[in-house]
């Protein structure tokens, strides 16, 4: 019965899947601007600081790993992925991976 609830779920939000993935991609963008900002000098603007030291520190893991999960789950359950391009289904784990090696070691 659970399985099935969370099921359904997934089939509903096919246009979340989407939108989470671009909303990843987005982050992991803010991610190497982060890195970038540890090599230059601090912009004026503390709000605009503020905006992308959260989505590239601490929004884009957990938004990565719920990301790769709901693709794991469309790919276990031999749903029909839809037409993104080869950057989101490579390239966000590809940075998730990176992000984990750069915060733990």
């Amino acid at each position: 019965m659970l399985f099935w609830v969370i099921d359904s779920i997934f089939e509903r939000f096919m246009k979340g899947f989407l939108f989470t993935g671009r909303v990843a991609f987005l982050l992991n963008i803010l991610f190497v601007v982060c890195l970038v900002l540890r090599l230059v000098p601090q912009l004026s603007d503390g709000a605009l600081t503020a905006v992308i030291l959260n989505g590239g520190w601490i929004l884009s893991v957990p938004v990565n790993i719920i990301w790769i999960l709901w693709l794991l789950f469309l790919v276990s359950k031999h749903k029909k992925l839809p037409d993104t391009p080869a950057l989101f289904l490579w390239g966000i784990p590809g940075f998730l991976l990176f992000q984990l090696l750069y915060f733990f070691f």
